[in-house]
Formats: structure tokens, sequence, C-alpha cells
């Protein structure tokens, strides 16, 4: 650990994957609140050590949400960061318990189960009352309609392929916001596999 003090002058970009990995390896070793807190305080460290020492500019600092454990608890995480970053692939496969690449079980796994928009309405929502922007990277946001959910949602940032642009933004200039929000609303409390059917009416 002491060795990594010593890794200075760095870009912007070293500094946050540093301070990164010196918070996992807390993260990942503590054993109580109080572990946890001095891997906090280490971190925090390392990157005042390093902007001290580079004149850099402080970076943005974030989270990805790949878990249901972090996305449950990310009132927990807001205080301490500027954005997030919600990787849909690794968490949607947790929150179904399922392999999204089996053929056996891939029939019964599609992304706008009432479960996985529940899911981001609260991470959007929570976020929002710490004004910490959401962003969103994973395979369904390339779909203009799974886009469409995740807006419904509370999300703003998509990351999406070069292809998928133009699709979008298509649909986006045509809607709604405020209404798609209160129709997210009233389908998940209905016992759907899937509300694709019930956006599409909504396109």
């Amino acid at each position: 650990m002491k060795d990594a003090m010593n890794l200075w002058p760095i870009g912007n970009c070293e500094i946050a994957a540093l301070v990164a990995a010196q918070y996992a390896y807390f993260a990942r070793t503590a054993h109580g609140a109080a572990s946890a807190e001095r891997g906090k305080d280490y971190s925090r460290a390392l990157l005042d050590r390093a902007l001290k020492e580079t004149g850099a500019h402080r970076p943005l600092l974030g989270v990805m949400i790949e878990t249901p454990a972090a996305a449950i608890t990310v009132d927990l995480l807001l205080p301490e960061i500027d954005f997030i970053s919600i990787g849909s692939n690794d968490l949607l496969q947790f929150l179904f318990a399922s392999d999204r690449g089996s053929a056996k079980v891939g029939g019964r796994y599609d992304p706008l189960n009432p479960a996985v928009m529940r899911v981001m309405q609260q991470i959007a929502r929570t976020a929002a009352d710490y004004k910490v922007e959401v962003g969103f990277c994973g395979d369904m946001v390339s779909r203009p309609i799974d886009a469409m959910a995740l807006i419904a949602c509370g999300v703003r940032a998509l990351s999406m392929p070069p292809a998928a642009i133009g699709p979008v933004k298509t649909m986006l200039r045509s809607l709604n916001v405020q209404d798609l929000r209160y129709f997210l609303d009233y389908v998940c409390t209905e016992p759907h596999h899937s509300i694709r059917q019930q956006l599409r009416s909504e396109e």
C-alpha cells in the first residue's frame, strides 16, 4: 500500500483509477464500518495528494451500479460521488438470477420486466434527491423502446453505439416524458412479465 503513495506525478485518468482501485481494495477486505471508513479516508488522502502535487483539477468521482446490493444501498454511496452509471448487462443477470446468453432461459429474460423498471426508478429517484446524475450503459439502451422506458425511469445520460443514436434521438423528440412517467408507474403495478407491449402503444 505504501508503494501506491509514490506514483506521482500522474494524469487525471490514473488518479481516478488509482483511487477507485484503493477504494475497491478496502471494500473487499473491510470487516465492519470502521474498516470501510478507513478505506474511504485513505482514498480521499490519495486523491488530495495527487491533486496537490500535480496541480490537476479534481476529477469527477462516480460508481458503477452492477449488483442488486449496490442498487439497494445507493443512498449510502451518493453523498460521496458525483455521478452514477448503471451497468445493466451484469445488474440484470443478477436481478433475474439468469444467464442472458443461455438459449434455455433466454425467453424469460426481458429488461422491460416491472422489477427492472422499479429498480431503475429507485436508483434515479434517490440520486435526484442528492442532485447526482444517473447514466446508463448496456445492451438495452440501443433499442428505442428500452431507451424510452429508461428516460421515463429518470435516467438522463445514455451510452450507446453510434448506429443507435439516430433511432433513439427520433424517439426522444416525440416523447412526452411526464405522461410516460405516469404511465410507467401505472403499468408497473400490474403482474406483467414484460411491459414492452404496453410501451409500444405509447410510442
